[in-house]
């Protein structure tokens, strides 16, 4: 019995699906932009035998039929992170790494001019009042948290970090969970995993039992609105107080009567919420909307 071999994932392969996230121009000074998936600086990213490169570097090897050297990195002449343009591509020498403090760590690199003015202008829009995804669509679509970074870098940080002292005297003055996260200034799992990292564990199951009530009781009232809109609009489609056999027959039902006994326990539940004169087993259907005159 002969082995069926299969095609291995190789380089002929990686090249036919590459050109299919790029959009090529005839245009000589037009950029090649990739369509497929971007990592936090913007250059594009490309799988290649399970694993992710990036794709401005597949691009050189790929166009150029060269590897490029060690020590070296690939950059773009045109300054745009998700160009694949292999004329707009060069390798440059790698930066040596920052050398090593007194107290043993790497010092930051200096910012060029090109970084600098690129995290001037974030800081301009942000203090306009624009958000952090805004920015990073207008960057090249880097992600938010990337732009939060390079933010913090020049003194702008919108991470709101919390106070403990804050919010223990919220968890000690606050009637419900919602009341102790608006106290605190902060959502109720921020408010949770510090009083745990207090060691205040009792007060932090309280609380998040207490959210998680809520959560619950909210989450039925809105199914429950949603099951009596439908089933009202559904009366007044067919003139009468549905019954089980119209929920589960007629063509224009929105859900059928095992639905409504999985989430309200019954039909005269449902019938009872939506103001409705329950119809019993067997009797005839009421007339929906109610003459006022019967």
């Amino acid at each position: 019995m002969t082995r069926r071999r299969f095609p291995k994932r190789g380089a002929g392969i990686g090249s036919i699906r590459f050109v299919k996230y790029f959009v090529k121009s005839d245009d000589a000074e037009s950029c090649w932009p990739w369509t497929g998936d971007l990592d936090s600086e913007g250059h594009g990213l490309f799988r290649v035998a399970k694993k992710r490169v990036r794709a401005h570097d597949y691009a050189f090897s790929h166009f150029s039929g060269q590897k490029k050297k060690h020590g070296a990195v690939v950059t773009h002449r045109c300054g745009n992170r998700a160009c694949v343009r292999p004329d707009h591509l060069e390798t440059v020498p790698k930066p040596p790494k920052p050398p090593k403090g007194p107290d043993g760590r790497r010092r930051p690199r200096v910012l060029t001019l090109d970084q600098s003015d690129r995290r001037l202008q974030m800081a301009a829009l942000y203090q306009e009042g624009a958000t952090l995804e805004e920015i990073g669509r207008e960057f090249g679509g880097i992600s938010r948290e990337r732009v939060r970074q390079l933010l913090a870098t020049i003194g702008l940080d919108r991470s709101n970090k919390p106070d403990p002292i804050a919010i223990v005297q919220a968890s000690r003055q606050a009637r419900s969970a919602s009341h102790c996260a608006r106290i605190a200034g902060h959502n109720t799992s921020v408010v949770v995993r510090c009083l745990r990292e207090l060691g205040m564990f009792q007060e932090a199951n309280d609380i998040w039992d207490e959210n998680m009530r809520q959560y619950r009781a909210e989450k039925t009232e809105s199914r429950v609105a949603k099951l009596v809109n439908a089933y009202t609009a559904f009366a007044n489609l067919i003139g009468r107080v549905p019954t089980s056999r119209d929920l589960n027959e007629h063509p224009d039902s929105p859900f059928s009567q095992m639905h409504v006994q999985a989430a309200m326990g019954g039909l005269q539940k449902l019938q009872l919420a939506a103001g409705m004169p329950r119809t019993l087993s067997g009797s005839r259907p009421a007339k929906w909307p109610q003459d006022p005159s019967s």
